[in-house]
């Protein structure tokens, strides 16, 4: 029998309530977004980590965005549709989630390369990174004010097409006066600035702060919508369960540096990680906060001279290999416990999907409480990747 979205909705939340209400052990949840996927390698290279953990994400996800910070990178809508095409072929037979991709915002982005990608139906958003502070591979963004004219083309009414959201990794290396910001005040020295200066020259374009990390930006974020600025915060899992200090707690009591944990922006405070619970929580009901993994592999070898999560050297670069199991297990917890269970849908879905113009969900699925140990390696043709959290637990799964 065909169903209606309406009335899928109406089923999705009495399942969930019935199941809440009575045994808080499982919960149907409609199929999930994520915005925010790194597969890192390009098709060319075929080094095996798109290949190891986009058959995962396919599982848990209905929807997903592939980053373009590839090597070489997605800076237009061709490039961008190519690269979907051929991720295609690493999913597993009968596992069909819809595909994305997010360019690459760059100061070399032209209005033309815009209205390409609001076009190509494979394009979700555009995504700026600012220089200097993440692997972008030098395609950044160095001046915002310069893009004007690219960021109104995002949104104008030149062409009969959707509108393009812009996602920005909001960091800022190098001060004004070109001195290095300290790293824990990175992010809320763009927001401070840079975001300020986008919604300056840009009031009626969408912007979304992926893996925001600071309570401070939290609070301005908020600011902004008040006065009525298309603003979006995207909240990873991962800073819901490590603050700054957890960098450097060792086994027994001791002190270590847990490489594995590392990403940019790098955790905040005790205080910030407790705010992010909050927004997420409150965020998720309001309509301004969703989920985004920002799941980021590294190769796990150390014998490498560079593109390895630790190197030869001793070189520690950013990004969380956190397992998509494991990132939508975390939020459910979360919400579960705090008694917003009911808020799922929009913290994993449904705000995405509309921050993002994409189509309302048309499968859902049931996860049970249950335990599981998260592997201490994923392998494939000699590649090796550590996943976040590694020997640690987990407790809710999806029910085949």
């Amino acid at each position: 029998m065909v169903q209606s979205p309406r009335i899928r909705d109406v089923i999705s939340t009495i399942r969930r309530r019935v199941k809440v209400s009575q045994t808080l052990q499982g919960i149907w949840l409609d199929g999930s977004v994520d915005p925010h996927f790194h597969g890192r390698n390009s098709i060319a290279e075929g080094d095996g980590r798109l290949e190891i953990i986009l058959p995962l994400a396919a599982v848990e996800h209905e929807s997903i965005v592939l980053i373009g910070n590839t090597n070489p990178p997605l800076l237009t809508a061709t490039e961008a549709s190519q690269y979907i095409s051929e991720a295609y072929r690493h999913l597993p037979g009968g596992v069909f989630p819809r595909l994305y991709a997010a360019p690459l915002l760059t100061d070399r982005t032209t209005p033309t390369m815009i209205y390409e990608m609001r076009q190509c139906r494979r394009v979700a958003f555009i995504k700026g990174f600012l220089s200097g502070v993440s692997n972008d591979g030098g395609h950044n963004v160095s001046n915002v004010r310069a893009l004007q004219a690219t960021l109104i083309a995002c949104h104008d009414n030149a062409i009969d097409a959707p509108p393009l959201p812009v996602h920005w990794h909001m960091e800022r290396k190098f001060d004004a006066h070109g001195s290095v910001i300290e790293m824990r005040e990175r992010e809320w020295y763009a927001i401070e600035n840079d975001l300020a200066l986008v919604l300056e020259i840009d009031p009626e374009g969408s912007h979304t702060v992926k893996h925001v990390s600071d309570a401070r930006t939290i609070d301005r974020l908020r600011c902004y919508r008040e006065k009525g600025f298309t603003v979006y915060a995207e909240i990873a899992s991962h800073y819901l369960v490590r603050c700054h200090e957890d960098l450097y707690e060792g086994q027994g009591g001791g002190t270590a540096f847990n490489a594995h944990d590392l990403c940019w922006p790098i955790y905040k405070s005790r205080a910030s990680q407790l705010a992010l619970t909050r927004a997420a929580l409150t965020g998720a009901a309001e309509g301004w906060a969703f989920f985004g993994s920002d799941c980021a592999c590294h190769k796990n070898d150390p014998t490498r001279e560079s593109d390895s999560k630790i190197t030869q050297r001793g070189v520690v670069c950013g990004g969380t290999a956190i397992l998509p199991a494991v990132s939508k297990s975390i939020v459910i917890d979360l919400f579960v416990r705090n008694g917003e269970a009911l808020s799922l849908d929009a913290f994993l879905s449904g705000n995405a999907r509309r921050a993002m113009g994409l189509p309302p969900a048309d499968t859902n699925a049931l996860y049970v409480r249950e335990e599981r140990t998260i592997p201490e390696s994923l392998n494939r043709k000699g590649v090796h990747i550590r996943p976040f959290m590694a020997g640690e637990t987990y407790h809710w799964v999806r029910k085949e």
